[in-house]
């Protein structure tokens, strides 16, 4: 085979998720073409997904060395630096992400100039997410940050977010995407481009207990739904959306949560939607379901805001209980989204987040046997 070949072969093998083979195949091109940006960036990717951070953050800048146009290696070094914690070197490289075709960002079409800085004193901006719900929420702590620099804020976000995120200081108007810009503004920029803009370092984040707020009304009106017997009330979910490139490794079946079920004085809630959601009907443990009832974020956010404690996988939920400044305890994989860092229990982002870890690729059962036994000592 040539070296392009083996490259091809070690790709088809990693998709297949062998991926020992195929850092086999990727080391055995490299013996005969040294310099090969392709097998260099792709070696990156194994050693990345099997922990080996270091090393794989050597090869990504390596590749981006040898081929300064390739996006995808200036990309994932950015996100493995940010999972380190290096954010003053993350944030250039991880504006590359604008050039990788298949994270399949979009900018809205418009004539302003986006926003770098400049002063903003009785100027009108857009804002607007890029990526999924849970980024958009993640994100959204920085809206007010540009508001306190004198701006009005015409804020873009998903549908579901609407009613939401309007609640936000300095939102003049919340708008669901896609959907056009509005004529009016003087600048604009997407989400996750303002921790670049506001220089955020480990010890800068903007990690506010609660940045967001439930309608004090909803809220009531589900509480006077609850028993008032005195339970800890606690909010699971167990999967994320399916379509999500990562969410074989972050979701999981309901029934590996049996052991929570050992825990005494605590009534349980469902916060679960999409597919997943069915598996309620037959849990480890007596689940309240009333998520039928919940439409946007906002009907969720009042949900949550009655919630003791939330217990969930790494998606939309996690973020936004722990915006909302609810205790979350989060189930994290063996290779993390880059918010979560590594060797941590901790959030830097989210002051009330305590992070169950995987010890490896799909091992569970350690993490939520120490998450039971965390439930049963409190």
């Amino acid at each position: 085979m040539t070296v392009d070949e083996t490259i091809n072969l070690g790709s088809s093998k990693q998709d297949a998720g062998q991926l020992a083979e195929a850092e086999a195949l990727y080391r055995q091109a490299l013996e005969v073409r040294p310099d090969s940006p392709e097998a260099i960036y792709n070696l990156g990717t194994i050693l990345d997904r099997t922990g080996r951070w270091r090393e794989a953050i050597d090869a990504f800048r390596r590749a981006a060395k040898l081929r300064p146009i390739m996006a995808e290696a200036h990309w994932n070094l950015g996100v493995s630096l940010l999972r380190q914690g290096d954010f003053a070197a993350a944030w250039r490289e991880y504006q590359w992400r604008w050039q990788v075709p298949k994270l399949g960002l979009k900018r809205v079409a418009c004539r302003q100039p986006e926003w770098r800085g400049e002063d903003l004193s009785g100027r009108r901006i857009l804002l607007y997410g890029e990526q999924g719900l849970g980024d958009t929420i993640h994100f959204a702590r920085y809206v007010p940050l540009v508001a306190r620099r004198g701006a009005r804020i015409l804020l873009g976000c998903q549908r579901g977010l609407v009613r939401l995120l309007q609640r936000l200081e300095g939102v003049e108007m919340c708008l669901p995407q896609p959907g056009p810009a509005p004529g009016e503004f003087d600048f604009h920029c997407t989400l996750p481009t303002l921790p670049a803009v506001f220089g955020t370092t480990l010890a800068t984040i903007p990690a506010a207990p609660a940045y967001l707020a439930a309608d004090a009304g909803a809220a009531a009106a589900w509480a006077v739904r609850m028993p008032s017997d005195g339970l800890r009330r606690i909010g699971l979910v167990w999967a994320g959306r399916p379509g999500h490139p990562d969410d074989a490794n972050r979701s999981l079946p309901l029934t590996r949560l049996a052991p929570l079920a050992a825990a005494t004085n605590v009534r349980w809630y469902s916060l679960q939607k999409g597919d997943a959601a069915a598996q309620a009907r037959s849990a480890p443990m007596e689940l309240v379901d009333w998520t039928a009832e919940l439409n946007d974020f906002a009907h969720t956010a009042a949900l949550v805001a009655n919630m003791d404690l939330v217990i969930c996988v790494d998606t939309s939920v996690a973020h936004l209980a722990a915006a909302l400044g609810k205790p979350v305890w989060m189930l994290a994989p063996f290779v993390p989204d880059w918010r979560w860092m590594l060797e941590r229990s901790d959030s830097p982002w989210y002051p009330t987040m305590r992070l169950f870890r995987q010890p490896a690729r799909g091992e569970w059962s350690e993490p939520i046997s120490r998450m039971a036994e965390a439930l049963r000592a409190s």
